[in-house]
């Protein structure tokens, strides 16, 4: 081995010459130091960059709470005696819903009454009509004039006084409201008594009616009396009892 061409100290250096002409010449690639870009983090996802079904998502719950607002009912009028443009609005409403027809002048109250769509009411032991030109109403006022006038009557001791019932549209006073519910017949006014145990009496029972929304009770001051709308519910509460 030590005569093979190549070997030993003087072929290493052979070698090492070679490779550092090589070099010179730049037929051996140098080392890549050449500083390589650092990779950008991945952007955030931000609210804007949400995919379209979570959007969707957000969007639909957003309806859902709208629609969950506007389908809200409306809160009755406050019980109380002392009216409001809320209590007029339902009352009218009621009638409305009822399909009642505000009559116009005696010759339509006539014909209803003749159609028993209003019915006579003439006072008996607990209740009297004081100057009511119309003597009639809708059955469910009659229902609750006689069952209320007892109650009334057995309570205070006196009797109960009707002053007005159907009153059609050229019969009514100056001051009446326009959505009146008179000429629908569905209401009835009363004298208020001078007895403070009488007045207690009817204004405590008008107000615990009116809590269950079955009429709607009012103390008015022009000329001063009772005012009640009876709603047609009335019957049903009292069938139910």
């Amino acid at each position: 081995m030590e005569g093979f061409p190549g070997s030993g100290s003087n072929f290493r250096k052979k070698v090492d010459k070679l490779k550092r002409n090589a070099l010179l010449m730049g037929t051996l690639a140098m080392p890549n130091t050449t500083p390589q870009p650092i990779p950008k983090e991945p952007t955030p996802v931000v609210a804007e960059a949400l995919e379209p079904q979570q959007k969707a998502e957000q969007k639909s719950k957003k309806k859902s709470k709208i629609h969950k607002v506007k389908s809200r009912k409306i809160p009755h009028p406050k019980v109380s005696a002392k009216g409001s443009p809320a209590a007029m609005n339902e009352q009218f409403k009621k009638s409305q819903e009822a399909d009642y027809d505000r009559l116009k002048n005696t010759k339509e109250v006539q014909q209803f009454l003749r159609a028993g769509i209003l019915v006579r009411i003439s006072g008996n032991e607990n209740y009297r009509l004081h100057n009511v030109n119309f003597p009639y109403a809708r059955p469910e006022v009659k229902l609750f004039v006689e069952r209320f006038s007892q109650q009334y009557r057995a309570t205070c001791g006196e009797q109960m006084v009707v002053t007005s019932l159907e009153r059609p549209i050229d019969h009514q006073p100056r001051n009446a409201s326009k959505i009146s519910v008179h000429p629908a017949g569905m209401s009835v006014d009363f004298r208020i008594s001078k007895k403070k145990r009488c007045r207690e009496v009817f204004e405590r029972i008008a107000l615990q009616l009116e809590a269950k929304r079955v009429l709607q009770y009012t103390r008015e001051r022009f000329p001063p009396h009772y005012h009640i709308a009876v709603y047609p519910e009335y019957k049903t509460y009292v069938n139910k009892k």
